[in-house]
């Protein structure tokens, strides 16, 4: 997107600048035919105005090039340079130059580095992560996440843990927005947010550490780092593997929000939606074993969640599907306390069946992080505590053997 270069010395602007400077900031301009799109006219006074603002930037530029310069009666001097990219970088924003602008951000955020002045230089790299993430293109979005990045290292070295948590996770959170997303590209992100949940609560301390699909390895922070609405940012990073159809991912990010809430005593409502969540996404994995035995031993050890809402039903949904009650389920699915869940929460649990499973939410493709139930162990439960009659046992039978080619729509009720 920038081409080469980018550190102190202007970052390799000074060859290219004016030709960057000069062209679009954005995608293509080419129509859907492939000709190009009829440019937007502009008045006589704006072109002047954008014509200065270039003019302003190139000046600032090279002051910031000739305080870099080491002499043999002078030296370099990164702190003025960093200001005069700071004010290049303005001036190309304004001008509509967004690619400029970002290398000239980075470049400043260079200098500030050699400078000594780490906080400066994050937030620079935070400016410049903001102005890439507007672009909008791939590639660009790519850039975003790179320069987030920087600045989360930043603010872990000046002591700002939970800003440099926020920032992570807004850079891996922003390559979700990419259009064209292969293999390589999603493990990339699930990767990105993997770690940025870990960054909040490290594995150690996530009851549902394990569940990482990318990666295991642990992180430097000995404790959980909870700024404020930490439980709201991570819930961003569950969404979005729900979205995907990664629930063992999503069950990571749900177990570090329910860890970050049990810290605040205070936030008992939250909490108890948080440990509702978790319980959904362990019956969407077909697991209602350990999705009742953390019912057991951790959600119902507090107070405020055992005689919550959300705790009756997510005993329902449990029994349901242990004792495969088909109208008990649709009776719990239909539950208006599932409209207080997240909505792709929500979503999921109208997708729960007795059988195991969830069905996959609109758009997502089955992740192969998340094999199905065996089949036998299932009908052997189902021979076992099921107080279902006949034709129900063998219509559930019936649902095991081809449940793989049946639509959406498809519901044994």
């Amino acid at each position: 997107l920038f081409g080469t270069g980018g550190g102190a010395n202007d970052g390799g602007a000074n060859d290219g600048g004016a030709t960057s400077a000069s062209s679009p900031s954005s995608k293509s301009n080419n129509g859907p035919s492939g000709s190009p799109s009829p440019k937007k006219k502009i008045s006589f006074a704006e072109r002047k105005r954008i014509e200065t603002k270039l003019q302003n930037a190139d000046k600032f530029r090279q002051q910031g090039k000739k305080a870099m310069t080491t002499g043999f009666f002078t030296r370099s001097d990164p702190h003025l340079a960093a200001n005069n990219y700071k004010k290049s970088a303005d001036m190309y924003f304004q001008a509509g130059q967004h690619i400029m602008a970002v290398q000239m951000r980075r470049t400043a955020a260079s200098c500030f580095v050699q400078s000594g002045a780490e906080l400066s230089a994050a937030m620079e790299f935070m400016s410049a992560g903001k102005v890439a993430e507007s672009i909008g293109s791939d590639e660009s979005l790519q850039i975003a996440n790179e320069m987030y990045g920087s600045a989360a290292e930043l603010y872990a070295t000046v002591g700002e843990a939970g800003r440099g948590c926020d920032a992570a996770m807004r850079g891996a959170l922003s390559m979700t927005a990419m259009e064209e997303q292969d293999k390589d590209i999603k493990k990339l992100i699930c990767e990105a947010l993997e770690g940025a949940v870990a960054n909040y609560v490290p594995d150690p301390l996530n009851r549902y550490g394990t569940f990482r699909s990318v990666s295991t390895e642990g992180t430097s922070s000995p404790a959980v780092t909870s700024p404020s609405f930490a439980h709201e940012t991570i819930a961003k990073a569950m969404t979005y593997f729900i979205n995907v159809g990664n629930y063992r991912s999503a069950l990571h990010a749900a177990g570090a929000v329910s860890c970050i809430l049990e810290i605040d005593a205070d936030s008992t409502i939250s909490l108890s939606r948080a440990y509702a969540a978790e319980t959904v996404l362990l019956l969407a994995l077909g697991d209602v074993v350990a999705a009742e035995k953390s019912f057991n031993e951790v959600h119902l050890q507090r107070t405020s969640y055992l005689h919550s809402r959300e705790c009756k039903l997510a005993e329902d949904l449990i029994m349901a599907i242990k004792n495969f009650d088909g109208e008990a389920l649709a009776e719990a699915q239909n539950n208006r306390v599932v409209q207080n869940l997240d909505p792709s929460v929500k979503k999921l649990v109208s997708g729960i069946r007795i059988s195991g499973e969830a069905r996959r939410v609109d758009g997502a493709q089955k992740s192969t992080n998340n094999p199905a139930p065996n089949a036998s162990i299932q009908l052997n439960e189902a021979l076992a505590n099921s107080t279902e009659d006949d034709d129900a046992l063998m219509n559930e039978l019936d649902d095991l053997q081809i449940e793989d080619d049946l639509g959406d729509d498809f519901d044994l009720r």
